[in-house]
């Protein structure tokens, strides 16, 4: 319906369920196109305010997982919902950078949520890079300027966590934030 063109590379890196899927964001449009290339079950940590949204408050507020970022004690409640939902055998997708930042396609840093999570949970992560969803709605904006077009996605070789330790927090950010990034340069590049 949004004649988008999907190349995904690497669909058969995921894992059984369940893990969790980091991926980039660029895009209000990552969230529809994650139901076009993951093959399980999930559920999104998604910020609260998405909630309120018209079209999206049912789906968000009853299916997925809201987190309030300005409150600790609320973000620690929706993580520690997030491995009740692991621990169930559903799958989580996350955006480590916790918004669409407005240098997209180039990453905000990650934060530790998502990796800490996965070391807790015993998960693996699957990093996941939309190579082109920042074309599809530019500005991340619901009323920006959208455009039909090709939608280029790499699921990456998932990352085991089974063997590591909280030691591994920051070496296992960094690995996936690498893997997300590398498919970018180019882009960035173009775009200079």
């Amino acid at each position: 319906m949004t004649l988008t063109r999907f190349k995904i590379k690497g669909k058969k890196n995921f894992p059984p369920a369940p893990y969790i899927v980091c991926s980039n964001h660029s895009s209000y449009t990552d969230i529809v196109y994650a139901y076009c290339i993951i093959p399980d079950y999930f559920v999104f940590l998604a910020k609260k305010e998405l909630g309120s949204v018209p079209g999206f408050k049912v789906f968000f507020k009853s299916m997925n997982i809201l987190v309030n970022r300005k409150n600790s004690a609320e973000a620690k409640k929706s993580l520690e919902n997030c491995e009740e939902r692991l621990s169930e055998g559903e799958s989580i997708i996350i955006f480590p950078e916790g918004t669409i930042p407005e240098s997209a396609p180039k990453l905000k840093s990650f934060k530790k949520g998502p990796f800490s999570l996965a070391l807790k949970a015993r998960v693996p992560i699957v990093p996941v890079t939309f190579i082109d969803n920042h074309k599809r709605m530019a500005e991340g904006s619901w009323f920006a300027a959208a455009s039909p077009g090709k939608a280029r996605v790499i699921v990456h070789p998932a990352i085991e966590t089974k063997n590591l330790s909280k030691e591994d927090l920051v070496s296992l950010k960094e690995q996936t934030y690498k893997a997300i990034a590398e498919p970018l340069k180019e882009i960035i590049n173009e775009s200079k």
